[in-house]
């Protein structure tokens, strides 16, 4: 078992190594184990935060990819720090937006954003009751 180990810890570091672009150690080094996994990957600040996706994107539409999801699916307006579902196409003239504005997103990126639970357009309070 310390075998397997020592072989996955190997081949996970080597997989860092090359997505940094090169190793500082000799291929003895490596077979001898005295791999320093210590240190930070290159190219890579150690201060640089990610970037929050409700700032990044507010006032813009944003749709991550299509699985079968339901509307969250669909286009949503990021505004004020949350995204709210736009339940008709035809909302996003009158308001200044064209599909052509919508941008696509990560996944991870759209469920950062929180979701408003009122969907545009808001319904007519009259209609409602």
């Amino acid at each position: 078992m310390y075998c397997r180990i020592r072989v996955a810890s190997i081949i996970a570091l080597a997989t860092v190594c090359l997505a940094a672009g090169s190793c500082q150690k000799s291929d003895a080094d490596v077979a001898a184990g005295s791999m320093d996994v210590s240190a930070p990957a290159a190219n890579v600040p150690a201060s640089e935060e990610p970037a929050d996706p409700a700032g990044k994107y507010d006032g813009m539409i944003v749709h991550q990819p299509d699985a079968g999801r339901g509307k969250d699916d669909g286009w949503f307006l990021v505004k004020d720090g949350k995204r709210r579902w736009i339940t008709d196409a035809e909302w996003l003239e009158p308001n200044g937006y064209r599909a052509e504005d919508v941008i696509y997103i990560t996944s991870e990126e759209f469920n950062a954003i929180s979701e408003d639970p009122r969907p545009l357009p808001e319904p007519d309070p009259a209609v409602a009751q």
